[in-house]
């Protein structure tokens, strides 16, 4: 009666670790099949097992046989994937039960009885050990589950290389298994101890090397999750600070070229994770980055780039930009910060990028005039200060709008404003590479290239052109044109002031030469008068 309890609860135990093997395997590859199908070859293998064990009580061999042969039928019926695959997992399943079940058997052999034949020859005790270690494989199963993410379980059916070294190994291993089990049903007079405490090692081993084959599969890229999700040389206060406030927080680690980490407004975005770095970046600058700021933004975000600067040791460095948001149909500014740090033989760098929009919006205030968009005064000649300290060469244009007084005193100033609008706009377009652009008066205006530019006639000509044109109200026709003053920086004037004071001459020797033209200072010679005494205010 005590039997057949046993083998009734062996029987459910069974089907239950049977269960759980199927969903662990369901997260390695997918089942063909439904549920209700599933548990019922489950429970069938469970039944056929335990007949088997009471049939066959010294004949492990032919017991362990059927058994590895019942699941290769269950892994091959409920779930799809490759031969290789479902052999592995079938072996897998016997290889970790067989080990559990020898290192049980010889621990129950070795405390109470020290009698190998003793156990063999029981029954009811050998189905004790069979409980005992299909309850442990449940456990085992159980927290594998819990403990290991699907996504890590899944490599295991992907790395197809990977899977036929597994599956040969396990091969092996379940030929030794099973063979090795014939020495359980030998009567063995002499150096009992010896011999179980030899089986007690190798069962342990053969457990070992199995998990230690599943270590090499998914392992690494578990450990490197870890190691790479919070590096522990980045601040974690900090990085909590500038993620949390971050628009967009990417951690990348440069060696392998891809992401680890990727979040939008403060929410991760898995999908990202472990794909190619530098395929993400040329799409996204493909698509959302301002045309103007693509080659700074290709630079800054290049891993050549990264590793370069690292290496000159320079740990973070910063770049602005703006990207096309698709709520505001307009591009907005942005603000990108990476930092690199070197962890364990890898470059790890983690970019923050915020939005500054608001703070453009309050500088734009600050440096530009209200009604044109252009730099205003201060702001153009500081700018210009800097390039020609910077550079000590550079081009500039004056501008004075001819007949602008006649358009306020005759037409209005609402017209006036109108004016100087569409002059701001011509100038953009007409000198869009231009460094500096700004009003520096009421119908005033300057153009600064940093560097000297070839066409300078052809500019000069078509901004005349451009801006030319007649305005009317009640009858009263007014027509304004530009009259340019040009003027290079020299050895002499290496400053604004000095710079600006030559423009000027040139733009006033236009207005005297019949306006709606242009003046290169250099082209100009006033008797008795050089360029000394202009700069020394003695030329009037």
């Amino acid at each position: 009666m005590e039997l057949i309890l046993l083998t009734g609860l062996f029987i459910l135990i069974s089907f239950i670790g049977n269960v759980l093997f199927s969903i662990l395997i369901n997260k390695i590859t997918l089942r063909k099949i439904k549920w209700k199908f599933i548990y019922l070859i489950s429970l069938i293998s469970a039944i056929i097992y335990g007949i088997i064990s009471n049939f066959f009580p010294n004949s492990t061999t032919a017991t362990y046989s059927i058994l590895t042969l019942l699941y290769i039928i269950h892994i091959y019926v409920s779930f799809a994937g490759t031969i290789i695959l479902k052999l592995s997992c079938a072996f897998i399943i016997m290889i970790n039960f067989l080990s559990i079940l020898n290192i049980s058997k010889i621990i129950m052999i070795l405390i109470p009885y020290n009698n190998i034949n003793y156990i063999i020859q029981q029954p009811i005790l050998l189905i004790y050990v069979r409980v005992i270690s299909m309850i442990v494989c449940c456990i085992e199963v159980m927290a594998i589950l819990k403990l290991i993410k699907p996504k890590y379980l899944h490599l295991i059916s992907r790395k197809t290389h990977s899977i036929n070294i597994l599956f040969v190994l396990t091969a092996f291993l379940m030929t030794i298994l099973i063979t090795n089990s014939i020495f359980f049903i030998i009567e063995i007079e002499a150096e009992v101890t010896k011999f179980l405490i030899q089986q007690f090692c190798f069962s342990l081993c053969a457990f070992g090397i199995l998990y230690t084959s599943l270590f090499m599969i998914i392992g690494y890229e578990i450990m490197e999750d870890k190691k790479y999700f919070f590096n522990d040389n980045i601040n974690q206060s900090y990085k909590a600070m500038v993620v949390e406030n971050a628009m967009t927080t990417i951690e990348i680690d440069c060696t392998r070229a891809i992401i680890i980490n990727y979040s939008y407004k403060g929410y991760p975005q898995i999908n990202y994770i472990k794909r190619h770095y530098t395929d993400f970046m040329m799409f996204s600058i493909s698509n959302n980055i301002h045309p103007e700021d693509k080659k700074n933004v290709c630079e800054k975000t290049n891993i050549n780039y990264m590793s370069q600067v690292y290496k000159k040791g320079i740990n973070s460095y910063n770049y602005e930009y703006r990207i096309y948001e698709i709520e505001k149909d307009d591009y907005v500014w942005h603000k990108a910060k990476t930092s690199l740090t070197e962890y364990e033989y890898s470059l790890i760098a983690i970019t923050v990028v915020t939005n500054i929009q608001k703070d453009k919006d309050l500088t734009f205030k600050a440096e530009c005039d209200g009604l044109t968009e252009l730099y205003n005064k201060i702001t153009t000649e500081n700018i210009i200060s800097f390039y020609i300290k910077q550079n000590k060469e550079g081009l500039m244009f004056m501008i004075d709008i001819d007949n602008f007084k006649a358009i306020n005193d005759n037409l209005g100033h609402k017209i006036g404003d109108i004016v100087l609008k569409e002059i701001a706009v011509k100038l953009n377009e007409i000198f869009s590479d231009a460094d500096v652009i700004g009003r520096i008066g009421g119908d005033e205006f300057i153009v600064y290239f940093k560097n000297y530019i070839p066409d300078l006639n052809d500019r000069a000509l078509n901004l005349c052109k451009q801006v030319t044109k007649t305005y009317s109200k009640d009858n009263i026709n007014i027509t304004i044109s530009a009259s340019v003053g040009i003027a290079s920086v020299t050895e002499v004037t290496l400053n604004f002031n000095d710079l600006y004071k030559l423009a000027d001459v040139a733009m006033y020797y236009s207005k005297k030469h019949g306006k709606n033209t242009f003046t290169i200072y250099e082209n100009i010679s006033i008797k008795n008068i050089s360029v000394e005494d202009i700069l020394l205010n003695k030329f009037s």
